[in-house]
């Protein structure tokens, strides 16, 4: 695993991204639409874990972070409900 990582660094990757990757692949066998949005990152390469924005954040800009989540997920299944039974 360590040889990997390592690998992965001087392939010029700065981020390592799992769950996200899983429930697309989950969404891709099942044959249900998955939509993400993501916000913030947090490193685990070090000793420490270093949590960066994770809990750092202001409540309001939680609140407009959640509100933009929200309007693109509507908007995303509005547009999968059109694209799938009304365009041909």
């Amino acid at each position: 695993m360590r040889n990997h990582a390592e690998n992965r660094r001087c392939a010029g990757c700065t981020v390592v991204e799992m769950k996200c990757a899983s429930i697309m692949e989950t969404g891709r066998f099942c044959d249900i639409a998955v939509h993400q949005f993501l916000y913030t990152a947090d490193c685990l390469d070090g000793g420490n874990w270093d949590k960066r924005i994770l809990g750092k954040m202001p409540a309001d800009m939680i609140e407009r972070l959640l509100g933009v989540a929200l309007e693109t997920a509507v908007r995303a299944v509005a547009g999968s409900f059109i694209r799938a039974h009304v365009l041909p």
